[in-house]
């Protein structure tokens, strides 16, 4: 997947940073820059733009849903939901997950949900019901399920294949509807459930990451799930990279584990806001659970941008503007996603600087937050491209990139058929066709054994085109 057919609309000029703020940009979230330095040494050849989530990711599942920015239209919390999308085993989704998951239970491994779940199960696990085999579980994991029931509405999901979350079948009923209020942080949810009765989650605030392929979205998620808000609550990642270059295993394992420096600054995060009440101290209230949260400003200067890009989306959305439809949802809660970046940066800055006051967040901290969101913007844009793309196209643009790559010596069309991935030879025979009726290729003669032989190469027209 690739930047080079997906078409971003451009922001209007009232609503793109100067080159001032972006400058300062790059003058906050230290713990973003350290922890992503370590996951692209750990993982290498997974994609830049899906490692820099990770922190994001883990600060925002570490705040728990205890930092709060108070806004006139509502409350912001930091949790936040990422895809990473991208075909299999060439874009190391896995290795870069399992970096972000060492991460996590190096630290805090009690946040963490199972990543396989039914929906009734992933209710009662939010509301704090603990396992049927508690009684038998070492001592260790006792502990981490009694420190997780205090979070129970709080938690994350780390989840390889995320595609299983989303399969519309009859059992997973619920699953999604739950997603979308869990990720909203409503101040409680309820299910009554015919085995468990009422189930209460408090305060809730689910985190979510995980990874999947262009085929297995394609094939599960519908327009419907776009446009009924469901896909607008997460940030769909895809490669920005054409090509990963192979890096080969060494024998140093310094980089395996999470240094202890990244270790104790997330950790202070963790620890620098109030812990919820135990279940004691709960079942002692006649009153609604309160969770403590501590509250966050910003400067008055960053609502001025956060409008301007507000605006900017929002007339974007205009039926006149001819935006997929599918983005309509995305693009109305790109703002809130920048909002919900910039207060996760301002967060790490916060605890890193000492904790002095309350998470303030600068003009530095909006720039970055919104040069965040456009990137997750120009990703999405890249992500149904590749989903509205046809067979005939993918297997075009599959020969295209073989005869590209052959160097001088031009594939036979059995050549290709063995080398680009496409499925028979009957495919081959029509994408050549096509290809050479649109000028795009041409053949080319070659000597084998003395007999002359039918190649294909790429036109002079098109290298041209492509250099340009």
């Amino acid at each position: 997947m690739s930047t080079e057919d997906a078409y971003v609309p451009p922001l209007p000029k009232a609503a793109q940073l100067t080159d001032k703020l972006m400058a300062s940009a790059e003058t906050v979230g230290a713990f973003h820059r350290d922890c992503l330095a370590w996951l692209s040494q750990r993982s290498p050849m997974t994609p830049r733009i899906f490692l820099e989530s990770g922190p994001l990711w883990a600060v925002g599942l570490a705040v728990a849903r205890r930092c709060v920015l108070r806004l006139g239209f509502g409350d912001i919390y930091p949790n936040l939901y990422y895809l990473w999308v991208a075909p299999t085993t060439y874009y190391h989704k896995s290795t870069g997950l399992n970096a972000i998951t060492d991460m996590v239970r190096d630290t805090m491994p009690h946040l963490l949900l199972p990543a396989t779940t039914s929906p009734e199960m992933l209710v009662a696990k939010l509301a704090g019901e603990k396992p049927a085999n508690y009684d038998k579980l070492l001592p260790f994991e006792r502990k981490n399920e009694d420190l997780a029931a205090r979070f129970a509405g709080q938690r994350g999901i780390l989840i390889d294949e995320a595609s299983k979350m989303l399969i519309p079948k009859k059992y997973m009923e619920g699953h999604t509807e739950t997603m979308m209020e869990m990720f909203d942080a409503p101040r409680r949810l309820e299910r009554e459930l015919r085995g468990d009765g009422k189930l209460i989650v408090y305060n809730p605030a689910l985190a979510m990451i995980g990874a999947t392929t262009p085929a297995r979205l394609g094939r599960y998620i519908t327009d419907s799930e776009w446009e009924d808000g469901l896909m607008a609550r997460f940030l769909c990642l895809t490669p920005t990279e054409r090509e990963i270059k192979c890096v080969l295993n060494g024998h140093n394992l310094d980089t395996h584990e999470f240094p202890a420096d990244l270790k104790t600054r997330l950790l202070r995060v963790y620890n620098a806001f109030p812990m919820p009440p135990d279940e004691f101290a709960l079942h002692d209230l006649d009153e609604p659970v309160k969770h403590p949260a501590i509250g966050a400003t910003m400067e008055p200067a960053v609502f001025d941008l956060f409008n301007a890009y507000y605006a900017a989306l929002h007339d974007m959305t205009d039926p006149r503007r001819n935006l997929d439809d599918r983005l309509r949802g995305n693009y109305g809660r790109f703002s809130t996603m920048a909002l919900k970046l910039a207060l996760i940066l301002a967060i790490m800055d916060w605890t890193d600087e000492g904790m002095h006051n309350t998470p303030r967040i600068t003009t530095a901290h909006w720039a970055r937050g919104q040069m965040l969101a456009e990137e997750y913007r120009a990703s999405v844009h890249r992500l149904l491209d590749e989903l509205s793309i046809g067979v005939d196209v993918k297997n075009e643009k599959k020969v295209l990139d073989f005869i590209a790559r052959h160097g001088e010596r031009p594939p036979s069309a059995r050549d290709i058929l063995r080398g680009a991935g496409v499925k028979s030879r009957k495919e081959v025979d029509a994408t050549l066709a096509a290809l050479i009726e649109d000028g795009v290729i041409e053949i080319a003669e070659r000597k084998t054994g003395g007999r002359s032989a039918r190649g294909y190469r790429v036109t002079h027209a098109e290298l041209s085109s492509e250099a340009s």
